[in-house]
């Protein structure tokens, strides 16, 4: 996966979030978002944003699409 999927992936994400008013999440992803959109993002923020979701992920409660869109998410981030 590269920046830009993972920027749609996420948007994709933001959106369903809507669709469904959930509100779980939503301002993270929104910040997430901005951090991947950022092209002056550092590799730390980038890390961090890595242990964020790893957090997120672990505490949070999702829906099996969600879920299976964070993990990419969250492989993009590690690599």
């Amino acid at each position: 996966m590269n920046k830009t999927k993972a920027i749609e992936l996420l948007t994709d994400i933001i959106s369903c979030s809507d669709r469904e008013n959930k509100l779980q999440g939503k301002e993270f992803y929104k910040s997430a978002l901005k951090i991947l959109q950022d092209e002056r993002s550092s590799e730390n923020e980038l890390k961090t944003l890595y242990r964020r979701f790893c957090g997120y992920f672990a505490h949070g409660d999702f829906t099996n699409v969600e879920y299976a869109k964070i993990n990419l998410l969250i492989n993009y981030l590690e690599s």
